[in-house]
Parts: C-alpha cells; sequence; structure tokens
C-alpha cells in the first residue's frame, strides 16, 4: 500500500493530528509506504514533526510552489501564478509531481484548504475539519462575515466532495457535510480522534522548575485556542472578571496561533485593558504557538483547561487535558457530547453564550479541587483505552476498503 498524505499547509493541531496518524499507520502496517505531500510551513519546523516522520521511515516531499493552489483574486497575481506555471512546467516540475502523485494508491488530503484536489484517478479522501464558513457567529471580536470566505470555502469543498470520500472526527461534523452538500451519494465516514499528544508525565519538582524558568510562578487556567471567531474569546473575558472576583490571583493563559505578546489587566466583564506605565501586573497572558515541549509544561502546570468554542468537529484541547488528568471546562455544544460520550471522559459544561454561566462552570472547579481532579483521573483512564492504533487501524480499514472496491 503506498499513501500520499497531502498538505501544503496546517494549523498546529492539524500537524499533531498528520503526525500521529501517520505514524501509527506506519507502526500498525511498516510494509506500507506513506509519503507526505508538503509546502514550506513555519508551524511544522516549530513542532519538529518532519524530522520525526522522517526518523521513522516516512517520506517528505515538497509541493512545487504555485502547484494546484486555490485560484489566485486579482489581474496582477493572476499573472504572476500564470508565469510562474509556466516556468514549473519547462522545467518539467508539474510533470514529475503527477508522476509521483500517480504511484500511490490513496490520496489523503489531511487539509483540504486553499488547495485544490489533483487529477489523479486514485482512491481520495479528504477531512473538511469543520463547517465554520457555513455559519455566522455575529459581529464579535472584530470578526465580520465575509461572502467571499463562504464562496472560496464551499467551491473547494465541492470540489473535493467530487473527487473524494470525506473521513470526519464526530457525527456532528458528518451530519454538517450532509447539511452543506445534500446531493453527494459518498457519506461522510466518522473516525473518533484520540489523545493529540504524546507527552509523558513530568514529576512535580520538575514541572514546578520548568514552570518557572518560563516566567511562571502562579495558579493559572489555561486556553489553548486561537483567535477565530468559532473560538469565542470574549465570551471567556467576561467569564474570567466574575471568577476573578473570587479568585484575584488566578492567571488566564492563552496559547495558539495570534495569541502571542498579550499582556492585559481585567477591570471589566466586558473588555480587558493595556498595562499602563508602571504596571507590572497583569491577569491574562498569551504566548502564542509553543513547541511541543513548551506546551507539555503549560498543560501539565493548568489548574484546568477550557474550551469556549461555539462550533467544533471536537475538542483537541479536551484530548489533550483528558490524556495528562487535568480538569476540563467546556462548551456544551453537540460535537463535546459526542466526543465526551464516545470516550467515556468527563467535564464541567456551560452555555458558551453566557459568560455567568461559564464562570459558574469554572467556579465549579476551583471550589472543589478534589472533587475535579477525581473526574480528570477517570477521564484519563477512559480514554487510555481508545488509541491512536485504534484510530489508524480505522483508517487503514477505510483505505484499503477503497482500493478492493476499485
Amino acid at each position: 500500500m503506498k499513501i500520499a498524505m497531502i498538505c501544503q499547509v496546517m494549523s498546529a493541531g492539524g500537524w499533531n493530528f498528520l503526525y500521529l496518524l501517520a505514524s501509527n499507520l506506519k507502526k500498525c502496517h511498516s510494509d506500507w509506504d506513506i509519503t507526505v505531500f508538503y509546502k514550506d510551513d513555519p508551524t511544522l519546523k516549530l513542532m519538529n514533526y518532519m524530522t520525526k516522520l522522517q526518523n521513522i521511515g516516512i517520506k517528505m516531499e515538497v509541493i512545487p510552489s504555485g502547484v494546484q493552489v486555490s485560484k489566485s483574486r486579482g489581474l496582477i497575481r493572476k499573472i504572476f501564478r500564470g508565469i510562474k506555471r509556466l516556468i514549473y512546467c519547462m522545467l518539467g516540475r508539474y510533470s514529475k509531481f503527477n508522476t509521483l502523485l500517480k504511484s500511490n494508491d490513496v490520496l489523503f488530503y489531511a487539509w483540504p484548504y486553499g488547495i485544490e484536489p489533483f487529477d489523479v484517478n486514485k482512491p481520495t479522501f479528504f477531512i473538511p475539519h469543520d463547517f465554520i464558513y457555513t455559519h455566522w457567529f455575529g459581529f464579535h471580536c472584530g470578526n465580520f462575515y465575509n461572502n467571499v470566505f463562504f464562496e472560496s470555502n464551499y467551491k473547494i469543498h465541492k470540489m473535493f466532495c467530487e473527487r473524494g470520500q470525506p473521513i470526519v472526527s464526530s457525527p456532528y461534523i458528518a451530519q454538517e457535510f450532509t447539511n452543506t452538500f445534500p446531493n453527494f451519494k459518498k457519506e461522510a465516514r466518522v473516525v473518533y480522534l484520540s489523545r493529540f499528544n504524546e507527552f509523558q508525565k513530568i514529576p512535580k519538582a520538575e514541572l514546578k522548575e520548568k514552570l518557572a524558568q518560563m516566567g511562571i510562578n502562579f495558579e493559572y487556567l489555561l486556553w489553548p485556542s486561537n483567535w477565530m471567531y468559532h473560538k469565542n474569546i470574549a465570551s471567556l473575558l467576561g467569564a474570567f472578571y466574575d471568577v476573578k472576583q473570587k479568585y484575584p490571583n488566578i492567571k488566564l493563559i492563552l496559547t495558539g496561533n495570534n495569541t502571542g505578546n498579550v499582556r492585559v489587566i481585567c477591570r471589566s466583564p466586558f473588555y480587558c485593558d493595556h498595562l499602563k506605565n508602571g504596571e507590572k501586573d497583569w491577569d491574562i497572558l498569551g504566548m502564542g504557538e509553543l513547541a511541543p515541549d513548551d506546551f507539555a509544561v503549560v498543560l501539565q502546570g493548568a489548574t484546568a483547561v477550557i474550551n469556549t468554542s461555539l462550533c467544533e468537529a471536537g475538542a483537541g484541547s479536551g484530548l489533550d487535558a483528558w490524556s495528562m488528568g487535568i480538569p476540563m471546562v467546556m462548551s456544551d455544544i453537540e460535537p463535546f457530547r459526542q466526543q465526551i460520550k464516545y470516550l467515556k471522559t468527563k467535564a464541567e459544561f456551560f452555555d458558551p453564550r453566557n459568560s455567568h454561566d461559564m464562570a459558574d462552570a469554572i467556579l465549579r472547579v476551583l471550589d472543589n479541587p478534589g472533587q475535579a481532579r477525581k473526574d480528570a483521573k477517570e477521564s484519563e483512564k477512559s480514554i487510555a483505552k481508545y488509541t491512536w492504533t485504534d484510530v489508524a487501524e480505522q483508517y487503514a480499514k477505510i483505505f484499503m476498503g477503497a482500493i478492493d472496491d476499485k
């Protein structure tokens, strides 16, 4: 079996997913030939997954610049792209790349965004990670509804639907697929995900020392996410203000894309203030994207992990927290409920549009640390029963079934 995994650019969560899937497919089927086709991506370098994948026998191939990306808008961009394509055609780069793709038995698009499906007559699969472009989340956090965002994403997803079959991580997203593309006969296959990391437990004394080296010597809540509008950071600011009234010394740490260089004071339930001249104390710290080893430290030092999303395919932050035995506080939304039911984990739930309800859920953890730790320990044991070996074997069955049907 030869598998091409195509991912020209991805988020940190996307690269976590691809690494865990690819490495476990190789572990379960050592004779399989797996190649990851990628473009130069700073997140891939930060995560150091390229080296890890190569070390276990997975090939890494660069997608030639300008190959089969989504159509550029604007005359200058189109002219430049056309010239670039002409040059690469003259060099034979495109034909070599297509030949390389055609040598595979299965094509798998781990991140079908910003790229069009290649014209290769092979069983093709893709992951529409979420369908947030089909929804409108309101004007909060400076994000206005953009019809171009909808049209471009819809067009790309439709192209993938016509050429392949989607694999999703929850029944909720499978239903979202059906709602968006009701006329496509290839229904989405559901494969739940396991823990989103390979972190090892860090002993308490060592953890305390590593946190101190990062300037963290206080109790904090962790929000690992990004600034996209469906992540719902605005509601959390109001909730955190309420939490601070009872626990004035607790901090909130943000990690993930576009969360870096943030140090603010929470003086109001409606907004936060920049530090004034002479002020040194802060309530909320944004650390940006962290390398896996650094994130492992910040994750394990948290009193609780919070996910405030309005709409998701599944809670990656929940997978991180449960696998490390850390209390989880999360939105009461359908995909999260499905994930918890399947994995048999536990969390404190809240209405993601109600900051007071969110604060109450966080306070239930802070007020009852013994029960919170007990629930987290049960979650750690439960998620350990469903491993990436289980996930990889389900993907392998889907891939092999497609070859048998061809």
